[in-house]
């Protein structure tokens, strides 16, 4: 019998997936660079802080959610973040020649994205194994994780945009 744990933990993991491809999708498109592109990041953001705190508040252990655990995911956030701001630095941005500001990511920015997951992946394993009842914790937190690095990368798109020459 498939357990709820389980089930959610398929859902996380499917989703984050499918999230993933879409924001890969989007990455290498030439788009327009819009001063709301934080609508995304924020929907995402507040649905995987849900999702978050759904798993903890339905896994964590009696004592509490050990400080160590709460560590990794601030570093998974802190490298993802450094990612995300090299990322931004990265992603072609000019003016089209109607004057439109349009940004463009390339196979770096790609490559960068695959790290950055592959990073936060390498803490749910580190969590996993430390033994504190959370295995489970770095796909609840996917949607988290995605919402906070791709707002800190349109962000640095957006002041890159800010800056160019009329």
């Amino acid at each position: 019998m498939i357990s709820t744990a389980d089930t959610s933990l398929a859902v996380n993991i499917v989703l984050g997936l499918l999230v993933l491809v879409w924001i890969l999708s989007r990455q290498v498109q030439k788009r327009p660079v819009k001063p709301s592109s934080l609508r995304a990041p924020v929907i995402l953001a507040a649905v995987g802080l849900y999702e978050t705190a759904s798993f903890l508040r339905s896994s964590a252990p009696a004592a509490g959610v050990p400080a160590s655990v709460l560590a990794l995911l601030a570093l998974g956030v802190v490298v993802g973040g450094a990612l995300a701001a090299w990322r931004g630095s990265q992603v072609r941005v000019w003016r089209d020649t109607d004057g439109t500001v349009v940004r463009q990511g390339t196979g770096l920015t790609v490559l960068l994205w695959l790290v950055a997951i592959g990073a936060h992946l390498g803490l749910d394993v580190l969590i996993d194994h430390a033994d504190h009842g959370l295995s489970g914790l770095g796909s609840a937190s996917l949607l988290l994780y995605l919402g906070v690095v791709l707002g800190i990368q349109s962000l640095v798109v957006q002041r890159r945009a800010q800056i160019l020459p009329a």
